[in-house]
């Protein structure tokens, strides 16, 4: 089998089994909520259900089934965009500090 042949195997596999993997991996909402907003190639991978392998070989062929970018040598993968691999939302969790201001308050002078 051909680096390309095994490359379309391996997004196939994943995109067909993805709702199974996040099952599997018994992540609740609250851990889903909980994860960073950016992920390691590693933990990303693992997510999908990927080994570390398959995970850097993806990334390097531009075929990783999530949005992906380079930190100096580092891979980074938004965690956004694997919740949406997985059919999962993302919403990042708010606090009462860092919501946006309404159209009612009045400046402290």
């Amino acid at each position: 089998m051909d680096s390309r042949t095994q490359i379309d195997s391996t997004m196939s596999a994943i995109r067909q089994q993805a709702q199974v993997i996040l099952v599997k991996s018994g992540l609740t909402p609250e851990e889903v909520r909980a994860l960073p907003v950016v992920l390691d190639a590693v933990t990303a991978g693992q997510l999908l259900g990927l080994g570390r392998t398959s995970t850097y070989r993806l990334l390097e062929t531009g075929e990783f089934p999530a949005p992906a970018f380079r930190v100096g040598a580092q891979w980074r993968i938004p965690t956004a965009g694997v919740c949406q691999l997985l059919g999962l939302d993302y919403p990042l969790a708010r606090t009462g500090h860092d919501s946006p201001p309404t159209g009612d308050h009045q400046q402290r002078k």
